[in-house]
Protein backbone atom coordinates (compact mmCIF):
# COMPACT_ATOMS: atom_id res chain seq x y z
CA UNK A 1 0.00 0.00 0.00
CA UNK A 2 1.62 3.43 -1.09
CA UNK A 3 0.73 5.91 1.14
CA UNK A 4 -0.04 9.98 0.18
CA UNK A 5 3.74 10.85 -0.09
CA UNK A 6 5.06 7.99 -1.99
CA UNK A 7 6.13 5.69 0.57
CA UNK A 8 5.78 2.34 1.45
CA UNK A 9 3.42 1.19 4.52
CA UNK A 10 5.13 -1.58 6.33
CA UNK A 11 4.55 -3.70 9.45
CA UNK A 12 7.23 -5.39 11.81
CA UNK A 13 10.19 -5.89 9.26
CA UNK A 14 10.25 -5.11 5.90
CA UNK A 15 7.32 -6.72 4.78
CA UNK A 16 4.46 -4.12 3.41
CA UNK A 17 0.63 -4.62 3.72
CA UNK A 18 0.47 -6.55 0.45
CA UNK A 19 1.84 -9.43 -0.20
CA UNK A 20 5.26 -10.00 -1.86
CA UNK A 21 5.91 -5.84 -1.43
CA UNK A 22 8.92 -5.89 0.74
CA UNK A 23 10.58 -2.09 1.20
CA UNK A 24 13.72 -0.48 3.14
CA UNK A 25 15.23 2.56 4.12
CA UNK A 26 13.21 5.95 2.57
CA UNK A 27 10.98 4.21 0.46
CA UNK A 28 8.93 3.12 4.01
CA UNK A 29 6.94 5.07 6.33
CA UNK A 30 9.12 4.44 9.10
CA UNK A 31 9.95 7.76 10.76
CA UNK A 32 13.83 8.92 11.67
CA UNK A 33 14.97 7.27 8.69
CA UNK A 34 17.67 9.77 8.20
CA UNK A 35 18.48 9.32 11.74
CA UNK A 36 19.42 5.74 11.15
CA UNK A 37 20.91 5.94 8.40
CA UNK A 38 23.44 8.75 9.91
CA UNK A 39 24.20 6.03 12.97
CA UNK A 40 25.06 3.54 10.60
CA UNK A 41 27.06 5.36 8.45
CA UNK A 42 28.88 7.14 11.61
CA UNK A 43 29.98 3.19 13.38
CA UNK A 44 31.08 2.34 9.36
CA UNK A 45 33.42 5.32 9.69
CA UNK A 46 34.33 5.01 13.28
CA UNK A 47 35.67 1.06 12.51
CA UNK A 48 37.09 2.52 9.51
CA UNK A 49 39.15 4.91 11.90
CA UNK A 50 40.41 1.93 14.21
CA UNK A 51 41.38 -0.47 11.16
CA UNK A 52 43.45 2.25 9.82
CA UNK A 53 44.84 3.51 13.44
CA UNK A 54 45.45 -0.43 13.27
CA UNK A 55 47.17 -0.91 9.99
CA UNK A 56 49.79 2.29 11.04
CA UNK A 57 50.86 0.41 14.18
CA UNK A 58 51.83 -2.61 12.14
CA UNK A 59 49.22 -4.67 13.22
CA UNK A 60 47.62 -6.51 9.67
CA UNK A 61 44.94 -8.30 10.89
CA UNK A 62 42.88 -5.62 10.52
CA UNK A 63 42.78 -5.19 6.45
Amino acid sequence: MVQEYDVIIVGAGPAGLSAGIFAAGDATNIPYKQIISACGDGAAAGLSAFNHVEKLNGNLEFE
